[in-house]
């Protein structure tokens, strides 16, 4: 109930979460305001409650160009290394110019993708190729960037830091 009145009185308005049919499921309360959607998950842990609350800003997402298609995920590819570099993933090559999506997440590269885990080699001039994996779910964006050093940094975009409390 907490974060029920709390998150209501601050404008996010409760939809209707899909029942999951474990009896050890998280309770999963989700709520939508103009600026996107929040998901607060909370899990018995022993005598504790975990509680994990995650927002994703879909207005932002959808006005960058960033929103996944509904049941779908989304991958966008930057670099912030001074040359040009190649994300290969599986088999097919992505080249990416120079500081190519990094200021302007416009000019990534931006693909929409069925969910599932993808293995990633990172190829910089010079350097020994890197392998990486993203496992992308339904509905989510996530940014595979290249920086300045040359590796990669991997994460989940258009969404708030996880909060995690017990």
């Amino acid at each position: 109930e907490f974060y029920r009145t709390e998150l209501t009185a601050k404008g996010w308005k409760e939809q209707e979460a899909a029942a999951s049919a474990e009896a050890d499921a998280p309770a999963t309360l989700i709520f939508k305001n103009a600026t996107g959607s929040m998901a607060v998950r909370l899990a018995g842990e022993g005598e504790s409650t975990v509680i994990d609350a995650a927002v994703h800003f879909d207005a932002k997402a959808k006005q960058d160009g960033m929103l996944p298609e509904p049941g779908k995920g989304r991958i966008v590819l930057a670099n912030g290394h001074d040359q040009a570099v190649t994300i290969m993933i599986g088999k097919k090559s992505y080249p990416l110019k120079a500081g190519q999506g990094m200021k302007d997440p416009k000019k990534a590269l931006n693909y929409t993708v069925v969910p599932g885990k993808y293995q990633l080699t990172i190829k910089v001039p010079g350097q020994a190729a890197k392998n990486e994996s993203v496992e992308i779910t339904a509905n989510t964006t996530w940014g595979v960037f290249v920086l300045p050093t040359g590796e990669a940094f991997t994460n989940r975009v258009y969404w708030g830091a996880e909060a995690k409390a017990e």
